[in-house]
């Protein structure tokens, strides 16, 4: 299921995530972006572009 909004260029279901409780919305919305975030990394990673400490590093996780 898709949920982001039209400003991210995505389809979803409009009639279903606009029957969605205020926080469920929210809470789909921050899923897709996090997810989008993801294969971002995980594309740039494949691509040799960075390596997965240096995005720890970058988030301040190591």
């Amino acid at each position: 299921m898709k949920y982001n909004t039209k400003k991210e260029g995505v389809s979803h279901d409009k009639d279903l995530f606009t029957h969605m409780p205020k926080a469920l919305q929210t809470m789909a919305l921050i899923e897709q972006r996090a997810k989008t975030r993801f294969l971002e990394i995980k594309s740039s990673i494949e691509r040799g572009e960075t390596t997965l400490e240096e995005v720890k590093r970058q988030r301040g996780l190591i």
